[in-house]
């Protein structure tokens, strides 16, 4: 999600000025910008630079900041408040579907490599889910305890091969007790609600009922 635009952005290259001012930060150039209701922003090259710098004119000078690698105001701000620490990891995030820093660091522990199979993961509960799963396993230790899934990928993987539909029709057949969602259904259609009662059941010799 891109975030909204607030600012007008101009290329330019400066050859010389009066009077400029480098302010401190990013953080700093933006509270100077909205204390004085700034809207255009120039893209300034020049005055012995390497790289662009955020700047603005105002009152006869030239207020500058370097970018830190952002190419817009509103992303860095985006980026602030979603928790990452560089424009780096900010965009390399977006590009992988990843709007927070909590989630570009589930995506990369996870070992994911596609933003799509990422972008699936979140509209299908898992993304959010998997610290619920990790919580309850470690809670109730009756559930199966489906030890071979480590991160939000592997339980991904997992509720695919077994077809499930997403993490809550998942959650809702393994805290019955189940890891396969059609032995559940099988268990419901016999009037069995938990996988002990439905083992019970199997034992006494009843499956084609």
């Amino acid at each position: 999600m891109q975030p909204q635009k607030k600012y007008d952005y101009f290329e330019a290259k400066i050859h010389r000025a009066e009077q400029v001012l480098e302010l401190s930060s990013l953080s700093e150039f933006v509270r100077y910008v909205q204390m004085n209701h700034l809207r255009h922003i120039l893209i300034a090259r020049g005055l012995k630079r390497v790289e662009p710098a955020f700047a603005v004119t105002n009152k006869g000078a030239l207020y500058v900041c370097h970018t830190e690698g952002y190419r817009t105001l509103e992303d860095y701000q985006a980026s602030e408040s979603s928790g990452f620490k560089s424009a780096v990891t900010y965009y390399a995030a977006l590009e992988n579907n990843c709007h927070t820093a909590a989630e570009y660091e589930m995506y990369t522990l996870a070992g994911v490599t596609d933003g799509s199979v990422f972008s699936d993961m979140k509209q299908k509960g898992f993304a959010d889910g998997y610290s619920m799963f990790r919580q309850i396993r470690s809670v109730n230790k009756d559930l199966p305890k489906l030890e071979t899934i480590n991160n939000v990928k592997e339980l991904y993987e997992f509720s695919l091969a077994k077809k499930f539909t997403d993490f809550n029709h998942f959650l809702k057949v393994w805290e019955a007790g189940f890891t396969d969602p059609l032995e559940y259904q099988l268990a419901i259609e016999r009037g069995l609600s938990n996988a002990t009662d439905y083992k019970l059941f199997n034992r006494g010799g009843f499956r084609n009922i």
